[in-house]
């Protein structure tokens, strides 16, 4: 079966699947109708992504008109996150000026980065970042493990969750046959939270069966090898088990991880997603020698705590990952042309969470045919 990220998404909101095999949720977009959006953009954005998934209009179009959206949520005084209301105050931000913005470039200019410092405590979400209308309790905590300095916090909603779902799930069917995926175990070794809840939605679209090998990461790359053995080390146990048991289809893990799993276990699995900022296509292609005489596939994945995770198609040396637009866009600047590296810009850009903030660097690539149109990066570096 071949199947693109626009498809995907007809699938899920407008279009029944007549494919077969798969199974689309029914998410509703009236879950946004009590977030404080804006009603009449909203139904206009909506409109416009039903273009987008039907090759009508672009994905740039529909990518302004969506952040636009979420950018005076979080202005608005009555809905929005006191980081961005602060800021729409101390630098007259207004809706009129948002919709003025001709370009993403333009309404970067004007809405500015977030303050990540602000993340780092243990409630600073819900104190700067969480609209005022929206409640904890119904979203997905995603921590990161101190990578890049102290870790920080973040929540996400089920339809971001989703859109990153539907995204991997494009990566995963064009690799490995449903078929061969169908009624199998998905062993989800990783963070606790939001990480968990979009691989719950990845096995109700391919009829796996989801098992919850969960840890929490927050500040995990802080801590002593001897700390770090007590969280995972029970982990790694119950992953050993399950694949004992066999019949695994797909799961997650890091290099460090595998190359600790005896490996006729490894070789009975269908598919491997591999995260880590160790990732990449020399890994990759290590990986396949290693482990893939027997058919074992090996899928990168791009994470961000704070962006959802991208799916990563190996190029000869190279890989390109493709985020799941709208909620998360790696934006370079417009002289950026594509095969040239440069530092990107993440947007995220949920009912739940505005981040603007420059992250790693990498190559600006273009769209393949599963992604139609979704701009890329290639080999991001820290």
């Amino acid at each position: 079966m071949t199947i693109d990220y626009k498809q995907n998404l007809r699938y899920t909101w407008w279009e029944e699947n007549t494919d077969g095999g798969l199974y689309y949720p029914d998410v509703s977009w009236e879950i946004l109708e009590n977030q404080g959006l804006n009603h009449s953009d909203m139904e206009k954005a909506l409109d416009t992504l039903k273009d987008v998934s039907y090759g009508r209009t672009s994905w740039d179009k529909f990518n302004l008109m969506w952040v636009k959206l979420i950018a005076k949520k979080h202005t608005s005084e009555e809905s929005g996150s006191n980081f961005w209301i602060e800021r729409a105050n101390a630098d007259k931000i207004t809706e009129k000026r948002i919709d003025e913005a001709k370009t993403l470039d333009d309404l970067v200019k004007i809405l500015g980065y977030a303050d990540y410092d602000k993340l780092k405590a243990e409630d600073g979400y819900e104190k700067f970042y969480k609209p005022k209308n929206i409640s904890i309790g119904e979203l997905y905590r995603s921590d990161s493990s101190g990578t890049t300095g102290a870790p920080k916090t973040v929540y996400h909603g089920p339809l971001p969750l989703t859109f990153s779902a539907l995204d991997e799930v494009t990566g995963i069917i064009n690799t490995v046959p449903q078929s061969e995926l169908n009624g199998k175990k998905l062993l989800c070794l990783g963070p606790t939270g939001a990480y968990q809840e979009e691989h719950r939605i990845i096995t109700d679209i391919l009829n796996m069966d989801y098992f919850d090998l969960s840890f929490n990461t927050r500040g995990l790359k802080n801590k002593s090898p001897e700390e770090i053995n007590k969280i995972i080390g029970p982990v790694i146990k119950r992953t050993i088990d399950e694949l004992i048991k066999g019949d695994v289809g797909i799961m997650t893990g890091t290099p460090q991880v595998l190359y600790g799993i005896p490996k006729e276990l490894i070789e009975k699995v269908t598919m491997i997603k591999m995260s880590g900022v160790e990732i990449n296509a020399n890994e990759i292609h290590r990986l396949e020698r290693e482990y893939g005489a027997k058919g074992t596939k090996f899928m990168p994945m791009y994470g961000h705590f704070a962006g959802k995770s991208s799916i990563g198609i190996v190029n000869n040396e190279s890989i390109e990952y493709f985020p799941p637009y709208p909620f998360t866009i790696y934006k370079f600047g417009n002289s950026v042309g594509y095969g040239q590296r440069d530092r990107a810009e993440l947007i995220v850009a949920q009912p739940e969470l505005l981040l603007i903030h420059p992250e790693d660097y990498g190559k600006k690539v273009k769209s393949n045919e599963m992604f139609n149109e979704v701009d890329g990066i290639a080999d991001p570096s820290r």
